[in-house]
């Protein structure tokens, strides 16, 4: 996530955080102020999710992928790197 983001929406999550505890001691109803701080962890996983999201799209146009190409392939690749080095597979 953008550090400019991440930066604004903690800001932001401390100023609610002061409004909840000043509601709080006031009396005041303050499940409004959960909300809002349940809506700003939403807005925040939203924002990681989005920016994984273009990193992989970013990967696959430059042809990187997430994962490594050698984990596709499984445990049957060892048996062909054996005989191309003229070993014996593992038993």
């Amino acid at each position: 996530m953008d550090d400019l983001a991440d930066n604004e929406l903690t800001a932001l999550e401390d100023l609610i955080s002061a409004w909840l505890i000043e509601a709080t001691l006031a009396g005041r109803d303050t499940n409004y102020v959960d909300q809002l701080l349940s809506l700003i962890t939403g807005y925040r996983e939203s924002l990681l999710l989005i920016g994984k999201l273009l990193a992989e799209q970013e990967g696959r146009r430059w042809g990187w992928v997430a994962t490594p190409a050698i984990s596709r392939w499984g445990t049957s690749l060892m048996p062909s790197i054996c005989a191309c080095r003229r070993l014996q597979p593992p038993p």
